[in-house]
């Protein structure tokens, strides 16, 4: 058989035949885009589908085998070739079906680890505690609406999720190591920022706490 005069073949006796490629899709149980890539030659029919596809066609397995019409069915016409030929499409077959599992492998691999990397995230940002750091700190007149002349400033740059309770914990860590600077100021304000760019973006914070010494 030479294959790529197969796919001519089968245009041909569609055609002979007056069909369309949906409607011989129907007699064989495959879709029409299927029998389109069987015209095309980018790809094969299975060897179990041969008997079914001749029949649509009127003609014998053998012809449409060897793509020749007027070919004998008979084990004496070309015994070697014909086993040949079937040989040939058994192992298209199996290229095709070990191709097909190795995508599915490929797609069960990139769909595992992106569940690990969504997974991941979603443990860093929601469960694990924000790093915070003091990155800046200094005296300040106390800004509008508080009721402060001068102020002492800390500024805690944070990674990660920061929540209410996370502020309140690091204020009392202030308040408890800070507590020196109420002779001079008469507050404490903490800012939290997710990335201190400087003095002059100091009011862009997440969030703010204020620590008095009457508390």
């Amino acid at each position: 058989m030479v294959e790529n005069k197969f796919e001519n073949f089968l245009s041909d006796l569609r055609k002979e035949n007056n069909l369309t490629q949906k409607e011989l899709a129907e007699l064989v149980h495959v879709s029409p885009s299927t029998i389109s890539k069987w015209e095309k030659g980018i790809a094969k029919p299975s060897i179990t589908l041969y008997e079914e596809l001749a029949k649509a066609l009127n003609v014998t397995s053998v012809e449409l085998l060897y793509c020749k019409k007027g070919i004998e069915a008979s084990p004496a016409v070309c015994l070697d070739e014909m086993h040949s030929s079937i040989k040939e499409l058994i192992l298209a077959d199996q290229k095709r079906t070990k191709k097909v599992f190795l995508q599915k492998i490929i797609i069960c691999v990139l769909a595992v680890a992106l569940l690990l990397s969504v997974f991941s995230s979603v443990y860093l940002y929601y469960y694990l505690p924000p790093k915070m750091k003091i990155v800046d700190e200094f005296y300040d007149d106390a800004p509008e609406p508080l009721p402060y002349e001068k102020v002492y400033r800390v500024v805690v740059d944070y990674d990660g999720r920061i929540t209410t309770e996370e502020t309140i914990k690091y204020l009392a860590y202030v308040r408890s190591n800070y507590r020196m600077y109420f002779t001079e100021a008469d507050a404490i304000i903490v800012t939290y920022h997710a990335n201190y760019q400087g003095r002059e973006h100091i009011d862009d914070y997440y969030a703010m706490a204020v620590a008095v010494p009457t508390e």
